[in-house]
């Protein structure tokens, strides 16, 4: 299994049979021998030009495509945020396990959409993306008070009140329906 090196990922995905039982192998990051020698001159707006020396052969295979095009990169972004609007707690795992892959794109994972996509950082890193643009202030306290003080939120009608215990840092949130209060008034 060949990875970028700035994959987070310690173990190979592959089973590996080892005396007899199925194991994740560790990854083993290959040094390559080729130099490299980059030469500045240090009068660099009079001769603007930089050398760069190889010395060597690689001896392992070219790295695949990192960066990701644009639309396909949007079309991504916008299923992960029709993803968090469909289940609010969507994670790569689950976006990957899914048929979303299959319904938008038509195909059967995501390597296949793009070469690059097949490191699995690089889609939890646009699920975050997506999570930060529709929850910036996250979707603990401070998110929930932020949402409910902006006009436009879909919770300012169902958070009635957030009161802070100082004497021991609790928070309570009350939230209810304008209908569900005039029920409990009823009572």
């Amino acid at each position: 299994m060949i990875v970028p090196r700035n994959c987070r990922r310690k173990k190979c995905d592959i089973p590996h049979l080892n005396n007899g039982t199925a194991v994740c192998g560790d990854i083993i990051e290959k040094s390559c021998s080729v130099q490299f020698i980059k030469i500045i001159p240090h009068n660099i707006t009079e001769c603007p030009f930089v050398t760069l020396i190889c010395i060597g052969v690689h001896n392992h295979p070219s790295p695949s495509p990192e960066r990701t095009p644009a639309e396909i990169k949007n079309n991504l972004q916008l299923l992960i945020e029709q993803a968090i609007h469909q289940d609010d707690t969507i994670t790569s795992r689950s976006l990957l396990s899914g048929n979303l892959i299959n319904a938008y794109f038509n195909k059967e994972i995501l390597a296949e959409v793009y070469v690059s996509l097949n490191n699995i950082d690089k889609l939890r890193y646009l699920i975050g993306k997506a999570y930060k643009n529709l929850h910036p202030f996250g979707q603990g306290v401070i998110g929930v008070y932020h949402n409910a003080l902006t006009a436009n939120s879909n919770l300012a009608n169902y958070v009635r009140k957030i009161d802070l215990f100082t004497n021991n840092g609790q928070v309570i949130i009350i939230c209810m329906l304008a209908e569900q209060a005039k029920k409990l008034i009823a009572l």
